[in-house]
């Protein structure tokens, strides 16, 4: 998919939304918190905006949130340290982290996501974030100092149905 095809992605959403996200892509700050119900595209729209940073020629990793949790946990049982993995999500120079709060909200994934959030902030490094949770309900549910992370992040909140349902 070229540049185009990523213009195109970004016209499937709302005009406001398009506009805002792509040009917080020429200036990202700290991240881009997109949130909204089941469905509505938020991984659509941040693989669009990591795409579109790749084609400028800029290094980019993608994360599912719980897959990211299993690999941890899989270098624990094997000895190993999370060290090294810690270092390449905070170094790499644009992270998403897709369906941030969908776990299992153990204390294991609490301190990790913060660990995470920390290590890219500290690098100076953006991060898109997409997850069903505003930051409220984040700070409930998780962690108030995840939630402060988050509010620093430009944020965008799509509304409509789930999109993989008919109707």
């Amino acid at each position: 998919m070229g540049p185009a095809a990523s213009i195109f992605v970004l016209a499937l959403f709302a005009a406001g939304a398009a506009i805002m996200v792509s040009a917080w892509l020429d200036s990202p700050g700290d991240g881009l918190m997109i949130q909204g119900p089941v469905g509505i595209g938020k991984t659509h729209l941040g693989c669009a905006l990591v795409m579109r940073w790749s084609l400028r020629g800029g290094a980019a990793y993608f994360a599912s949130v719980g897959a990211l949790y299993v690999r941890l946990r899989d270098i624990f049982s094997q000895g190993g340290s999370e060290l090294e993995l810690m270092q390449d999500l905070a170094g790499v120079e644009l992270l998403m982290l897709d369906d941030f709060c969908s776990g299992g909200l153990t204390d294991f994934e609490r301190r990790t996501a913060l660990a995470i959030l920390d290590g890219r902030l500290n690098a100076l490094r953006p991060t898109i974030v997409t997850s069903n949770w505003g930051l409220k309900e984040i700070a409930e549910r998780m962690d108030d100092r995840i939630a402060s992370r988050l509010a620093a992040m430009q944020q965008v909140e799509l509304k409509g149905h789930d999109r993989r349902v008919a109707g």
